[in-house]
């Protein structure tokens, strides 16, 4: 039962029947909808299979990636690697070094410590070669291409 002072909650609207004009139409969306996800999924499938993972791949060429690289030019990358630390300037040079942190305590009153940044050891592990270009190394699967350059003067590897 229902109490005094309880409003009546009003009715929702019922929703207007589909025609069944409309409901054909309706199924025939879904179905063509469909269609086009299967076409573009083995589309996909296919594509990954010749070597392009992507729609949006481009083939490489030397041109290209110079041209994404040129960036890099006045940049130089760092990679630490436990001991060992790495920087690579692209054009320009690439090398090995180990850096150690040292705390410096203040020198005069008010001032705080300060850390102290030492390369302690470091090699050259090439110079770039001018006139030596960017190669792409194609492979069978496009996701396996490579790109690489000559550098000179590094020490030989001990490695090999």
């Amino acid at each position: 039962k229902k109490k005094k002072n309880e409003k009546k909650q009003p009715k929702k609207p019922k929703k207007p029947k589909r025609s069944e004009e409309e409901r054909k139409r309706r199924k025939q969306q879904k179905k063509e909808a469909l269609r086009q996800k299967k076409e573009a999924a083995e589309e996909a499938a296919k594509k990954k299979q010749q070597g392009a993972s992507s729609p949006f791949t481009v083939k490489p060429s030397t041109e290209s990636l110079e041209t994404l690289l040129q960036p890099l030019r006045s940049k130089c990358v760092y990679l630490n690697m436990g001991w060992w630390s790495y920087e690579f300037c692209y054009l320009k040079s690439v090398r090995q070094f180990h850096q150690e942190k040292e705390q410096v305590p203040p020198t005069a009153p008010g001032e705080g410590t300060r850390t102290i940044v030492r390369t302690t050891a470091e090699f050259s592990l090439g110079k770039k070669v001018e006139k030596k270009k960017l190669a792409i190394h194609k492979a069978q699967h496009y996701e396996d291409t490579y790109a690489s350059q000559v550098y000179n003067d590094g020490p030989p590897c001990d490695l090999t």
